[in-house]
C-alpha cells in the first residue's frame, strides 16, 4: 500500500500531517531535487544549482531546493524516526522518511479510529 501526496507547499507542515495520517511502520517517499552539501564541478551538481537558481528567480527567493541535512532536519521535526536518500537520476533523489516507532496514532480524517 502507498499514499500519494501532491503539491506540498510547506514541507514541514505537510510532513507532520503525513506522519499523523500514516499507519505504523510506513514511509513517506518524496521525489525532490537534493542540492549537495558541498558543491563540486559535476554535471549533476551544476544542473541542480541552475535549477535552484531558476526557482529563486521565478519565485522571489521564497522557494529553493534543500540539502540532504535540511530534509533530514524537517523529517525529524515532523516526527519521522529514520531517513534515507538514494539518488534516482541526475536531478532527483528519492527522499524516504520512515517511522518505525511503536506508538498508536489517531487518523485525523477518521476521528476515533486508532491505527
Amino acid at each position: 500500500r502507498f499514499s500519494l501526496v501532491l503539491a506540498m507547499m510547506n514541507a514541514r507542515r505537510s510532513w507532520e500531517d503525513c506522519h499523523k495520517a500514516l499507519p505504523e511502520k510506513r514511509k513517506l517517499i518524496v521525489c525532490e531535487p537534493v542540492v549537495p552539501e558541498n558543491n563540486d564541478d559535476s554535471v549533476r551538481t551544476r544542473a541542480l544549482l541552475v535549477e535552484d537558481l531558476f526557482l529563486m528567480v521565478m519565485y522571489s527567493a521564497k522557494v529553493r531546493h534543500r540539502t540532504e541535512s535540511e530534509y533530514r532536519k524537517h523529517g525529524e521535526a515532523a516526527g519521522f524516526s529514520n531517513f534515507r536518500s538514494p539518488d534516482v537520476d541526475h536531478c532527483f533523489t528519492r527522499v524516504e522518511l520512515l517511522d518505525f516507532t511503536e506508538h498508536r496514532r489517531e487518523r485525523p480524517w477518521m476521528p476515533g479510529t486508532v491505527v
